[in-house]
């Protein structure tokens, strides 16, 4: 079975069927046995939401929402672990924009610029969404998953969209 929490819409009633989630406080003040344990919840700080079944609240959680890890913060842990980070774009203005070491043209294809790398001696770590030539003849290919897309098969490790998991790999 599949959960009906969406996260991107956590402040909203989102209903399935009899259920539905909705944050804490959303309805009148609920005097039920789950008070204490409601109040217990909010002193934490993280978003409390209430499971309810045919209007009537069964459950809480807290839910305790975590950043996205952006490109950011992957250059600057890829830097940290001392990695050169290349950047493939044809916008001059992402070495500012990124802080990445050098910037390759598209101009080449990904696999091309991936084993003339290696051939000067660079062990060569390829993050990409497509590019299944270069992902697979990379040392070590990181495929990003995105929703709707089919998987990056070349790839040697396959990630989702959020880039701690990559973040973690790197700074392994």
């Amino acid at each position: 079975d599949e959960l009906f929490f969406d996260a991107d819409r956590a402040l909203e009633v989102q209903r399935e069927g009899d259920w539905s989630l909705q944050p804490l406080g959303m309805d009148e003040a609920c005097d039920d046995l789950l008070k204490p344990r409601a109040d217990e919840l909010v002193e934490t700080g993280n978003l409390v939401i209430e499971l309810h079944h045919r209007g009537r609240r069964v459950a809480l959680a807290a839910i305790e929402l975590e950043p996205r890890t952006g490109l950011e913060e992957l250059v600057a842990a890829a830097q940290k672990a001392e990695m050169r980070v290349f950047v493939a774009s044809d916008d001059s203005e992402v070495l500012e924009r990124l802080s990445a070491d050098d910037r390759i043209a598209t101009t080449a294809t990904l696999v091309d610029t991936v084993t003339r790398l290696q051939s000067e001696g660079y062990v060569v770590c390829t993050l990409a969404s497509r590019q299944p030539d270069a992902l697979r003849a990379s040392d070590c290919g990181i495929g990003l998953h995105l929703e709707d897309e089919s998987a990056p098969w070349g790839a040697h490790i396959i990630c989702g969209p959020d880039l701690s998991d990559v973040e973690f790999i790197i700074s392994a």
